[in-house]
């Protein structure tokens, strides 16, 4: 997923600059007359180098976009998972979440129940990528304005999917839903190494503090390790200031 688009982009540029640059010498060579067709050979043997390294890089871009063909994705409501599907997820969850695997082990979602599941399944009718969505109206700025966000927990895509763009089409399918339902906006916590990834297909990094309810402590800041993104969906902005969930993170 990450440099997809750079590649095709550097493909596509290096093959007009090839094929410019032989234009260019052929034309000159046709119209010196003191020069003979073949004198500038090495500028023809660069230009075909060229256009061979742009070839091989739509190649790897083509072959990428053809295996995520291969992905189906589909909307589940919450209530309509069965234990045989809840244990295919959390089957993926505790390949993706290793370090989480005891918890994943017992339970499909985090700190709260999603209203409904992104899926994503090969050609077998496998499960390759699933996401979560909360439902939960939050607290945002001075005037503590309700926002309905569409929380994204347990994103994750199976080993073998990475680099497909399997990412960007799961979260395109989970933030249309969104869209359809009228979320206000996409709301994620993730951590700083993941920033790129996520503003790549569309989020943005929130300079907010973020406060969630824990049983314990009552009102406390969200982990020091996240970082807060939003996703634009019936608002363009958000407004500034502190970001209350009204609950526990996800």
């Amino acid at each position: 997923m990450e440099d997809m688009n750079q590649r095709t982009a550097l493909g596509i540029s290096l093959k007009a600059f090839a094929v410019l640059m032989v234009s260019v010498c052929l034309i000159y060579e046709l119209v010196t007359p003191s020069v003979s067709l073949g004198t500038l050979w090495f500028s023809y043997l660069v230009g075909a180098v060229l256009c061979m390294i742009a070839y091989l890089m739509t190649s790897v871009q083509a072959k990428a976009e053809s295996g995520n063909d291969d992905v189906r994705f589909s909307i589940i409501r919450e209530q309509d998972i069965l234990p045989d599907l809840d244990k295919a997820i959390r089957d993926l969850l505790v390949a993706c979440f290793p370090a989480d695997r005891e918890y994943y082990g017992r339970q499909s979602w985090w700190h709260c129940v999603p209203a409904y599941r992104v899926l994503g399944r090969d050609a077998a009718g496998s499960i390759v990528a699933h996401a979560g969505i909360v439902d939960r109206i939050v607290k945002m700025g001075e005037g503590n304005v309700r926002t309905r966000v569409a929380g994204v927990q347990g994103f994750c895509v199976s080993q073998d999917h990475r680099g497909a763009g399997v990412s960007k089409s799961l979260m395109s399918a989970a933030m249309e839903e969104a869209t359809r339902l009228r979320f206000d906006a996409g709301l994620l916590f993730c951590i700083g190494e993941l920033e790129a990834v996520y503003a790549r297909i569309g989020w943005h990094k929130l300079d907010s503090d973020v406060y969630m309810l824990d049983e314990e402590s009552g009102k406390t800041p969200i982990p020091a390790k996240n970082i807060t993104m939003f996703y634009p969906l019936g608002k363009r902005q958000l407004p500034p200031g502190d970001i209350d969930l009204a609950g526990t993170d996800w």
